[in-house]
């Protein structure tokens, strides 16, 4: 049996070193905006669930992933982003 759906745009071999990306970008985000400490966790939280989940979903086949779960982790992250820009540039 093939594999469902179109191939993933990023090889799964990918997938680690770009997980590993996404962590030290959100680490020098957080660490650029720490004035108020809670801000910059929000922004490098809520980049790498960003992040993460864009991962997830151009490095994985379509049976493999589950689409709210990715939906919802970006959407998590997003309001993360707003929260924490709000706190950071208030």
């Amino acid at each position: 049996m093939g594999q469902e759906g179109p191939q993933p745009s990023f090889s799964e071999k990918a997938r680690m070193p770009l997980r590993v990306a996404a962590v030290v970008v959100g680490y020098l985000i957080y660490r650029n905006f720490d004035d108020p400490v809670a801000g910059g966790v929000c922004l490098g939280v809520g980049f790498l669930f960003v992040a993460w989940a864009l991962i997830e979903r151009f490095t994985t086949w379509r049976h493999d992933r589950l689409d709210m779960m990715v939906f919802a982790q970006g959407l998590l992250g997003a309001g993360l982003l707003v929260a924490g820009g709000y706190l950071v540039f208030r």
